[in-house]
């Protein structure tokens, strides 16, 4: 049984298990994009984690529907073929109609297996388009946090740069 945290796709091939993803680290860095508002330098590198985290598994999960979409799309050039080259000359024949484009096509576009092949691929790209969507909400919040937090953060996180002293920076006032 799936629970709210799950999200279930279908598979590109037909009777395939469909996947399955965990969605709680996503829906815990969608919950706290609200802090975003009222980030501290304290809270901000963790925050940024639970950020980096969601995207990462966003990444593997977009790849993964990416695989399955094409995949799903292979198969339905693959029924078109069989249905072009095995069933459209029968119907044809047997109801006394001339070849061409639209009377294949119609064919094609009447036969329930090429149905289902394309109703895969619309909810895959479907699935695809949102989990990128997700992933774009996350990458924003991260560099949202970023940017809250500015240049003064970063400078005092950091080690002394190239036009620093050796002996200052971090370390105080040279005593020599």
């Amino acid at each position: 049984m799936q629970s709210k945290d799950e999200l279930s796709i279908p598979r590109g091939l037909p009777n395939s298990e469909p996947l399955v993803f965990d969605m709680k680290a996503i829906r815990f860095a969608e919950n706290r994009t609200e802090e975003i508002a009222s980030i501290t330098p304290g809270k901000a590198p963790e925050l940024m984690a639970v950020f980096n985290q969601a995207y990462a598994e966003l990444v593997s999960m977009v790849s993964a529907v990416e695989y399955e979409y094409e995949t799903a799309c292979r198969k339905s050039r693959e029924i078109k073929a069989v249905i072009v080259l095995d069933k459209v000359p029968s119907i044809l024949k047997e109801r006394g109609l001339q070849t061409n484009e639209t009377t294949r096509q119609a064919i094609i576009d009447l036969d329930p297996d090429y149905q289902s092949a394309q109703e895969t691929e619309t909810i895959l790209h479907s699935f695809k388009t949102l989990l990128e969507g997700k992933k774009k909400s996350i990458e924003m919040s991260y560099t949202a946090v970023k940017k809250i937090l500015g240049d003064s953060f970063h400078a005092k996180m950091s080690l002394p740069g190239p036009d620093s002293s050796p002996t200052q920076g971090y370390f105080g006032k040279t005593r020599y």
